[in-house]
């Protein structure tokens, strides 16, 4: 028998053939009911967290260039002189500001939530993207939420490229 007139092979061709006539089908159903019908409302957005509020006023002071009142937000200190504490956070504010002027040109003046990640009832971590014209800095405000309010522990700002090394 040659292979023209085997009949297993003819029918499986014809199987094949109605297989993928059969996808297309269910495709273009697929595609017309999706066309038809109005795509579900997304799901609201919660309300922010305590920490995402204090957070986003932080970032608001940031937004508006009002870097010393930014950097005299209470701090959690134990040991640590406070006034010590503002005066290096506003050094290395300023430090940051003029490396991006150097190196990333202006700022867009906008900032994205990145991600809060709550790291216990207590404890929070919210990430921002300061977009510039020629790049992006992230920063990572730690809050800790003492008997008076929430407190800033730390606040750490780097370029895109060393805050995420896949990206180099």
């Amino acid at each position: 028998m040659s292979k023209a007139t085997d009949p297993g092979r003819a029918a499986a061709r014809s199987v094949w053939v109605a297989a993928l006539l059969a996808g297309a089908l269910a495709g273009a159903v697929c595609f017309a009911l999706g066309r038809t019908f109005p795509a579900p409302p997304a799901a609201p957005a919660g309300a922010p967290s305590e920490a995402r509020q204090v957070a986003d006023a932080l970032v608001e002071k940031l937004k508006a260039g009002r870097y010393d009142e930014f950097a005299q937000t209470p701090h959690l200190s134990a040991t640590d002189d406070p006034a010590k504490k503002v005066a290096v956070l506003k050094s290395a504010i300023e430090q940051s500001r003029e490396y991006c002027k150097v190196h990333f040109k202006r700022t867009a003046g906008e900032f994205e939530l990145v991600r809060e990640t709550p790291l216990g009832p207590a404890l929070a971590r919210v990430v921002y993207l300061e977009r510039f014209d020629t790049g992006g800095v992230v920063w990572a405000i730690g809050l800790f939420r003492a008997a008076d309010g929430w407190r800033l522990v730390t606040v750490n700002v780097e370029p895109i490229e060393i805050a995420f090394p896949a990206l180099r």
